[in-house]
């Protein structure tokens, strides 16, 4: 626009200008009025979602404490169903993988502890949900099974290594397979804390060196 136009000159060039560029900038304005509202509504939802999952999760643990082990088994499915996208849907599958161990239903609580797993957030979770599908796998003498999967939560995830190593000692053993096993377990032992845990390896230890060491004499 030249500095020498007049008023009526400036006003039609913004007005051409208006009706080619307008239209676009209503609709970017509309748009990010939209994604504002949806992203706010999202954290609304997120935010309800977290509230009645905790609620829930609360009433199951109480149940618990009382003994009404049937009750929080139910909780604990609504939870699964209801708010599966929360971090306590895979604690309710925990739980309820318990109960079915203590009930000797070992093929259920090894589902449930894989559910639990494949969804744990926060990923805290998920090593301890994978632990304890491995020791299920073993009570349903699915050795190789128990295996592999602690052995891949030792090496994702040092913290847990200590225990995973054990249980993935204990499924070698269980397969024959005696040098791995005496490996895992010794790696569980260089990584333990605790002197229970570490009395207890040692007399793994003690154990499967002394049946290598039969069978090559």
């Amino acid at each position: 626009m030249e500095n020498g136009a007049t008023d009526e000159e400036r006003a039609e060039a913004l007005q051409q200008w208006w009706q080619r560029w307008g239209r676009l900038i209503i609709v970017g304005v509309v748009i990010v009025v939209l994604a504002i509202v949806g992203v706010q509504l999202w954290l609304d939802h997120q935010a309800s979602q977290a509230e009645g999952a905790a609620a829930l999760y609360s009433r199951l643990q109480l149940q618990d404490g009382s003994g009404s082990t049937e009750t929080a088994d139910e909780l604990g499915q609504r939870l699964m169903e209801e708010f599966s996208g929360t971090p306590y849907a895979a604690l309710a599958a925990l739980y309820r993988a318990r109960v079915a161990a203590d009930e000797g239903d070992f093929e259920r609580a090894a589902d449930l502890a894989e559910w639990a797993g494949e969804r744990a957030e926060p990923s805290a979770v998920r090593p301890a949900a994978e632990l304890r599908r491995a020791r299920l796998l073993l009570e349903l003498d699915r050795a190789g099974e128990a295996a592999e999967l602690a052995a891949e939560v030792a090496e994702a995830n040092p913290a847990h290594a200590a225990t995973a190593r054990a249980i993935e000692g204990d499924a070698r053993a269980d397969e024959g397979e005696l040098k791995p096993a005496l490996e895992a377990y010794r790696a569980a032992r260089e990584g333990a804390e605790a002197d229970a845990q570490q009395q207890l390896l040692d007399m793994k230890i003690d154990d499967l060196t002394s049946r290598l060491a039969a069978e090559e004499s």
